[in-house]
Parts: structure tokens; C-alpha cells; sequence
């Protein structure tokens, strides 16, 4: 019903329109779809439209045509509206009604199952790229240790060609504890 009704009024519009055109225009509408526009049209910037004031009481015609022209208009719109009525309580437009009811339904759950899923594939591709990311900086951190400990080792294996000398303090003790605990020190050293 309402597609009708918009088709109705889309052609009530062009043919009201079409006839204000040819009463504006001398030439008509035949005269003018063979003119061409020329580039100057599109150049000069539109005026501000001012409505025409129509001599309605000075043409009787013109009045009578325009109620003609709305009382077919209501007469169709009430003929459509009747029609629609009558289509509405049928058992066929309750069964198109509801079989459309479900085709929109499940529009609506496969569009909201995709989005799901586009959502559902985002995660896991932020997971996949933290999970990535977590391995690259570990890797990292293993290559900062094995180069630490390579440092370390090359710096060990480089004192290793001098002698070792420790310092003691000496506590007050007597000197035969001290000579026993150098010689104790020392052999475990040479192990």
C-alpha cells in the first residue's frame, strides 16, 4: 500500500510539474529537451528562488482543474487505502507478512553473526600479534644474556693469566691460627 501510494504521488508530482512547465515555458516541453545547455548555465550561480504568485481567482479554469486533480488524488488514495484493508485481513497477506517478518529476521542474525565473527577473527589476530611480540622480546632478552655471560667469561679468561692476590684482615688472633687458615686457603685454591 504505502509503494503505491509513493508511486501515486511521484507521478501526480511530475505530471503537476510537467504542466506548470508548459505554462511557464512558450516553447513547451518538446522545445526544450531539443535545446542543449550551454556552458554559461552552469556557470551563473542559481538566484534565490521566488514562488509565483498564481492568479487562482482570476482563472476559474485553473481552479477547477486543481480541485479535479485533488479529488482524483484523494479518491485513489481512499481506493488504495480500501484496497489494503481488504488485502490485510486476507489469510495470503498474513502468511507474506509473517514469511517476510522471518526473512528479516534472518538478515538481521546473519549480519550479527558476521560482525561476530569479524570481531572473534580481530581478537585473535590481536592475540597472534601479542603472542609474537612476547616471543621477539624474550628471544631478545636471551640474546642480552648469552652476550652478558660471553663478556663476563672473556673477562674472566683474560685474568686468568694473572696471579691472584688476596687481602686478609687480620683479627686479633694468634699467628699459628693465622698460618694454618693461609695454608688451608691455599691448597683449596690449587684444587
Amino acid at each position: 500500500m504505502q509503494k503505491r501510494m509513493i508511486q501515486l504521488w511521484k507521478l501526480l508530482t511530475e505530471v503537476f510539474l510537467q504542466t506548470r512547465l508548459r505554462e511557464s515555458h512558450p516553447i513547451g516541453l518538446e522545445g526544450m529537451a531539443s535545446q542543449r545547455p550551454s556552458k554559461m548555465d552552469f556557470e551563473i550561480p542559481p538566484t534565490e528562488h521566488v514562488p509565483r504568485v498564481l492568479p487562482k481567482d482570476e482563472d476559474p479554469s485553473l481552479v477547477n482543474r486543481n480541485k479535479r486533480m485533488l479529488g482524483r488524488l484523494l479518491g485513489t488514495l481512499e481506493k488504495f487505502r480500501k484496497e489494503d484493508m481488504q488485502l490485510s485481513s486476507t489469510e495470503a497477506y498474513t502468511r507474506r507478512s509473517n514469511s517476510l517478518q522471518r526473512a528479516e529476521q534472518r538478515a538481521r542474525e546473519e549480519s550479527e553473526r558476521l560482525r561476530q565473527q569479524e570481531r572473534e577473527q580481530i581478537a585473535e589476530k590481536r592475540k597472534r600479534d601479542l603472542t609474537l611480540r612476547a616471543r621477539v622480546a624474550a628471544k631478545a632478552e636471551e640474546k642480552k644474556l648469552e652476550l652478558l655471560f660471553l663478556r663476563w667469561s672473556e673477562h674472566h679468561r683474560k685474568l686468568g693469566n694473572f696471579q691472584r692476590l688476596f687481602l686478609f684482615l687480620v683479627q686479633k688472633c694468634p699467628y699459628s691460627q693465622f698460618i694454618d687458615t693461609k695454608i688451608s686457603f691455599c691448597s683449596r685454591a690449587q684444587c
